[in-house]
């Protein structure tokens, strides 16, 4: 093989798994309540969310989540433990008038990983927030509830953060509740 070939190569696989960058912009994640389920023997969850909005931050030059690197975490500001889910720029494909951008994983596609992941942008600035997150790590949930963990959303330099809740209704239920949002600190991205 040719070496520009090869470099060419390398340089397209370095691309496409490159985290999403710190962020410079810190914009809000609106928290809406959300459900999804719960593994109450290892503590993994599917997180599924409907109704969050994301608002960029003022002075934001924008998001471009079909040009940009996307990093959605969960953390455990506790233990610091958490299930970070990148997407690679270019995954996510925009809608033909270039305000919805869509990102649906491969069927069969084992956790941790992003199912399906939607933004939108509304017609008061803020984005739509549509997500199905799977092997997300809960486990803290297997001895307590409610928790509340950081939860990220990263396009490009732009973020939204927020505290969220995490619950269920007992210990032996599978029904994992997202009531609202919660005071947690700023995390510490991987």
């Amino acid at each position: 093989m040719r070496p520009l070939l090869l470099a060419g190569i390398v340089l397209l696989a370095t691309a496409v798994t490159a985290p999403a960058q710190i962020p410079v912009y810190h914009g809000v994640l609106d928290v809406e309540p959300a459900g999804g389920t719960f593994n109450t023997t290892t503590g993994m969850a599917v997180v599924k969310v409907r109704r969050w909005r994301l608002h960029l931050a003022a002075g934001s030059n924008g998001i471009f989540p079909d040009r940009e690197p996307i990093l959605l975490e969960i953390r455990d500001p506790l233990t610091d433990r958490a299930t970070t889910l990148n997407l690679a720029a270019g995954m996510m494909k925009a809608s033909a008038n270039g305000k919805a951008f869509t990102y649906r994983a491969p069927h069969g596609t084992p956790p941790p990983a992003v199912r399906v992941f939607q933004l939108k942008l509304r017609k008061d600035g803020w984005y739509s927030v549509i997500l199905t997150l799977t092997g997300v790590d809960l486990s803290p949930l297997l001895v307590q509830a409610p928790v509340c963990f950081s939860t990220t959303i990263i396009v490009g330099d732009d973020d939204g953060f927020s505290g969220v809740w995490y619950t269920r209704a007992n210990f032996k239920t599978r029904r994992l509740r997202i009531p609202a949002d919660c005071s947690a600190p700023w995390p510490r991205l991987s």
